[in-house]
């Protein structure tokens, strides 16, 4: 009996297999892998951008507490961003129902007469956007009027809807 040993030899598909493989791997290392190129540098003639997010409903309790900690910067991704902060304005609050959505999906209706209790809060923020986007991201938010916002410091996280949206042209 003859031992014959079966050498692999590469073939015209065993090459294109391994270039697919090789494309998908680096299309999701490059989707996926932070590779610390999201710096906050200019973008052009418009590197920032500030914009207004109203809250329509706020306890009058709360929002004396958030004018304590303005101006401050703001938070992205469990880290402080090119953002701030700079102004918070409230106004007797008009809404007379607050429909509340909870992660099961549950739709729960609250009823607020209004009163000098609850508020409509304005928050002007100021940011830079990140390059290379043409998406007006501050931290991992789009910034679009008519879009919900997280606005989030330190001490402060709240959410609204963003009502304006104007940007600011770089120092010459």
């Amino acid at each position: 009996m003859e031992n014959k040993k079966r050498k692999f030899k590469f073939n015209i598909i065993d090459v294109v297999v391994i270039v697919v493989i090789l494309a998908i791997a680096a299309f999701f290392a490059m989707k996926f892998i932070d590779f610390g190129d999201n710096a906050y540098v200019s973008v052009g003639s418009s590197d920032r951008v500030r914009y207004v997010v109203e809250v329509d409903v706020m306890k009058k309790s709360v929002y004396e507490e958030i004018v304590k900690e303005l101006p401050t910067q703001m938070i992205a991704n469990g880290a402080y961003c090119d953002g701030h902060i700079i102004s918070v304005e409230a106004e007797p609050c008009e809404v007379t129902d607050i429909e509340y959505k909870d992660l099961g999906n549950q739709t729960t209706l609250y009823h607020v007469a209004p009163t000098e209790e609850y508020v409509t809060v304005r928050f002007t923020c100021e940011a830079g956007l990140l390059e290379g986007t043409m998406l007006n991201n501050v931290g991992s938010q789009e910034i679009r009027v008519g879009r919900p916002n997280y606005v989030k410091g330190k001490n402060i996280e709240c959410v609204g809807t963003i009502v304006s949206l104007e940007y600011i042209e770089a120092a010459q």
